[in-house]
């Protein structure tokens, strides 16, 4: 299965589990090219998270990655700095964990 594939099943499974409660979109980074085609044009930050978030007052960042994939090194770096910044980052490998662990983590902060 495909990252975009895992993301759009995340959106849908936040959207439904934290239905107007909290909001989430996506965090496309990566190159493309200008429509002349001359020219090479970069956007978002690079290892930032593939969806953002806010839920209870919390950012939140998840990083998608299929079930073999793992985290590039300026992934992990975002992930620290995010977290040491009060952010919530978690990394998620289906729609299913992702609602779990956003869960367990805000679980956690009440307790």
């Amino acid at each position: 299965m495909k990252e975009r594939t895992i993301q759009n099943g995340i959106l849908v499974a936040f959207s439904t589990a934290f239905a107007g409660e909290a909001i989430w979109w996506k965090n496309d980074t990566g190159t493309g090219k200008s429509m002349d085609g001359k020219r090479v044009i970069r956007f978002g930050l690079k290892g930032s998270p593939d969806i953002l978030g806010c839920y209870q007052g919390r950012f939140i960042g998840v990083g998608v990655k299929t079930p073999t994939c793992s985290q590039e090194e300026s992934q992990k770096r975002f992930q620290k700095v995010f977290g040491k910044s009060g952010g919530i980052y978690i990394v998620a490998r289906s729609p299913e964990a992702a609602v779990a662990e956003v869960r367990k983590r805000f679980a956690s902060l009440a307790a």
